[in-house]
């Protein structure tokens, strides 16, 4: 599989809304090169999201406020055990304990980190928010174990997913399915779940 970007379709009649278990899925499915039908549809591939561009960056050019990332994450030092989530002139700041995400046999698959976007100082803080408004990140990593538990092997160590979207105003609660890529929930499901019991 070659790395590279892959900019996600869009089709008015689908809405896409994965639950938490299956972006994990997705995950796994990159991570042992086995990746779900038309996946890279659905979520870019891209070598360096935490690097140079702001969040709004990272999503200019595909028409919506929110997007699913495959990327890999950084380390300031190889020997380093914590990474590092410095994005533009920010960095991603965790919200909330770690949750863990199981599958429907109840084996641990992987975790999920809540992020809001904080630029390094007050100042910019506050011109940030004015002109581009609130970012909020979802991270998805998946938990070594299960890839041993389905008797597979790592191809691609240390990706995750990031969701990234921008945080809706009170105006906006009526732009219904703004924020969100496309595509038929139950049709990804399928597609996620034929897989997943070919792997198992």
């Amino acid at each position: 599989m070659d790395v590279r970007d892959h900019q996600p379709k869009r089709n008015s009649d689908y809405c896409f809304f994965p639950r938490e278990r299956d972006v994990i899925k997705y995950l796994l499915g990159f991570a042992i090169d086995e990746p779900l039908p038309k996946q890279h549809q659905y979520m870019q591939l891209v070598i360096d999201i935490y690097a140079d561009k702001e969040p709004w960056e990272i999503l200019e050019g595909t028409n919506t406020n929110a997007g699913y990332f495959i990327t890999p994450l950084k380390k300031e030092k190889p020997h380093h055990k914590r990474f590092k989530r410095i994005v533009g002139e920010g960095t991603w700041k965790i919200q909330d304990p770690t949750k863990e995400v199981f599958d429907e046999k109840g084996r641990l698959m992987g975790y999920v980190h809540h992020m809001k976007y904080a630029p390094r100082t007050n100042k910019k803080s506050i011109i940030i928010k004015e002109l581009f408004g609130e970012w909020l990140m979802t991270e998805y990593s998946l938990y070594d174990g299960y890839v041993t538990n389905i008797k597979k092997k790592i191809i691609y160590k240390d990706f995750v997913i990031c969701k990234i979207r921008k945080k809706k105003q009170r105006r906006d609660h009526d732009d219904k399915g703004e924020d969100e890529n496309i595509m038929n929930e139950v049709e990804v499901n399928e597609l996620i779940y034929s897989v997943m019991e070919e792997l198992e």
